[in-house]
Parts: structure tokens; sequence; C-alpha cells
């Protein structure tokens, strides 16, 4: 993986995976802006559904991309279907508008969590492109 490099809260009020507690963001406003990376959820994770590993966490911060070369984010219950849409969060960035910015990431999982014989999916090298912000005189 490769996520671009984005705001990390400099306190422990941030957060790497999961999302924010929205009681957090009541009481330290600017930890709407943190930056960190799920599987569906985005309430802080309360009860530990996300895992990370092999993931250095500490390198990540608004001047350096995060990048993994052996790692991943997981549900610790790899049963969970946390989406009827089959449509995921998988993270919440916030970028430098005066630059583009690309994010590069692997998925895999299985298709339908109820029926093993339906198989798995796996798609490598999914590419999202965050254009830098185009100023429009008037």
């Amino acid at each position: 993986m490769i996520i671009p490099a984005a705001y990390q809260l400099n306190e422990h009020l941030g957060a790497n995976i999961g999302g924010i507690n929205p009681l957090i963001i009541h009481y330290a406003p600017d930890s709407k802006y943190d930056s960190w990376l799920t599987i569906e959820l985005t309430d802080g994770d309360p009860i530990g559904q996300v895992d990370a590993i092999g993931i250095d966490f500490d390198t990540w911060d608004d001047t350096h991309d995060l990048v993994v070369n052996n790692g991943a984010i997981f549900l610790d219950d790899p049963l969970s279907q946390l989406s009827d849409t089959k449509k995921y969060i998988i993270g919440h960035l916030t970028l430098k508008d005066s630059e583009d910015h690309r994010m590069i990431v692997n998925v895999n999982g299985r298709i339908n969590v109820n029926n093993e014989n339906e198989g798995i999916f796996r798609q490598t090298n999914i590419i999202f492109n965050f254009p830098k912000k185009e100023i429009i005189s008037q």
C-alpha cells in the first residue's frame, strides 16, 4: 500500500485505524481532520473489530507517505460483513490541496461470508488519484 502524506493529529486524540469517536470530535474539534485507515468503521472502533499488522504508522505524517510492503488492515472476525451494500469506507485522509496525491491499495476478502463456496476476491494495485485543487480566477 501507498497512502499519501496526510494530516495526523499530534496528540493522543488521533487514530490510525477505525476512525475517531464522535465524543472526541465534540471535545477536540481538530480531531475531525485526523487521517486514518479502516474497513467500514468510522466511529473509533469501540469494540475492536478492525486491526492492523506490519504497518509503521509512526512514519506517516503530512510530509511522508505511508508505505506498506508487508502489512494489512483486517477484520478480527474474517466472517464479519460490515456493509450490506458491498461498498466499504477504507479511510479518511486530510490532504494538502496544493499538490496531487495518489493512493495505491490491494483488497481481498470473501465474496459471501455466509457461503464459502462462492470463493474469494482479490484486487491488486487499485489506484486512487487526488488532484490538487485548481484555483479559478474570476
